[in-house]
């Protein structure tokens, strides 16, 4: 399974505040870049029978925060797309990179679950997957193999980071 792993550091604006509550799919619009509610669905951390973050307990989102989670991944992406395109470049040169390697946000649906770590930090693993299945929004997916169609990430939000960038292995 081809993994990546990376850190770095992003700023981000605040937006207005309002609160998310768990295990239910976003109806309203909210203020995201490049997103639509219906796209993100928000899990309990309690609810979801993997414990990714140790000592952590369960903690809701609220609109600045969403805004914030969008914004970290949309960097994270972009970042990881430009590696791809520079290993592209520079290791196989008479070759244009497989634009199908690339992500494009766009075509994502993301399970958010959010936690407060054992420092009281605000942290977000974010699941993402171009193949949807019916039961996205109130269930934890779980999936082998399927390629950058299936790609995780876990965001900090009080540090502004993201880390453990998991895209999936093709079988």
């Amino acid at each position: 399974m081809g993994t990546g792993l990376l850190v770095l550091a992003a700023a981000c604006q605040p937006e207005e505040t309002t609160t998310v509550t768990k295990n239910t799919p976003l109806k309203a619009p909210l203020p995201w870049e490049n997103v639509t509610a219906s796209a993100t669905a928000v899990l309990s951390y309690d609810s979801i029978g993997y414990k990714v973050f140790p000592d952590a307990r369960a903690a809701p989102l609220n609109a600045q925060e969403l805004g914030q989670v969008e914004r970290l991944l949309a960097a994270c992406i972009n970042t990881d797309n430009q590696q791809r395109r520079r290993l592209s470049q520079s290791r196989f040169a008479r070759e244009s990179i497989d634009q199908g390697l690339l992500i494009d946000l766009r075509n994502y649906n993301r399970q958010l679950i959010p936690v407060l770590n054992k420092q009281g930090e605000k942290e977000v693993w974010v699941r993402c997957f171009c193949k949807v299945p019916p039961y996205w929004r109130t269930r934890f997916v779980i999936v082998m193999d399927g390629g950058n169609c299936y790609f995780s990430v876990k965001l900090n939000l009080t540090r502004n980071r993201w880390y453990e960038l998991m895209i999936n292995g093709e079988a």
